[in-house]
Formats: C-alpha cells, structure tokens, sequence
C-alpha cells in the first residue's frame, strides 16, 4: 500500500469524513472515483488520458466567477469572464470573442459553405458604384 493513505468513513452512513491534511487520494488507472446514486459521474485517468464523464440525466454544469480552461505552460484555449467576454484561442493568441455588439473576430474568418448576409441596396452615382459591407 505504498503512497496510499486510509480514508475514515462513517459505517453508519458511509461518508467520507476525513482525509489528514497534506495527504493525497491516489487511484490506480482506470479506478474511477464516482458520484450520484446512479454513478452519474464519473473522474479517471486510464493510463494515456484522463476523463470527466457524465452519463445521468440533465445537463452538465462548471460553475464559477470566470472559468479559464489552460494548457499545462498557462496559454488559454478558452476563457469566459463573469458578466464579459467568451474568448477562443489558437496557439495562445485570442481569435474569437462575444462583445456586447456582437463578436469580434481576429484574423480570417472562413466559411465551409456560405454566409448569410442580410442584403443591403447597392447605389451609384456617376461611373462608381458603392457597397457598404458593414450596413
């Protein structure tokens, strides 16, 4: 039982009571530690990655002030600020964002498809011919 430390559980209704500060829950791979009366969640590791899963009924939800999801150097992926932004990231660099206009966008954005546009009248006065993309 090398780097394993006993839990105190209650018998009367099996609750973990304590864990002696500074010691570690450590599972071997693929030990899943699991939550619910269905075992609707569960946190494992199986050796190569490590795994969040929810198979219970309704929705999933990561509540916070701001919630960053990083990579191990501390570049974002994702960030989303309480009451602000929704931010995207490619290499550590902010791509796409909500603002309180819309969204803001850096860089190209490239459709698979198509875009839908709403139309906007095109005038003309003499030989030139104008289009204003943002109307």
């Amino acid at each position: 039982m090398a780097d394993r430390y006993p839990l105190v559980v209650d018998s009367s209704n099996q609750n973990i009571k304590e864990l002696p500060d500074g010691d570690s829950l450590l599972l071997g791979d693929s030990e899943k530690i699991r939550f619910g009366d269905g075992q609707d969640l569960d946190i494992y590791h199986d050796g190569s990655h490590s795994y969040i899963t929810e198979s219970g009924t309704g929705d999933f939800f990561i509540q916070g002030n701001n919630l960053i999801i990083e990579n191990t150097g501390g570049e974002n992926y994702f960030r989303a600020v309480n009451g602000g932004a929704v931010q995207l990231y490619f290499n550590a660099s902010e791509k796409l964002a909500t603002a309180s206009g819309g969204v803001n966008i850096t860089g190209v954005a490239t459709a698979s498809q198509s875009a839908n546009i709403t139309q906007v009248a095109i005038t003309s006065s003499s030989n030139a011919v104008a289009w204003d993309a943002a109307a």
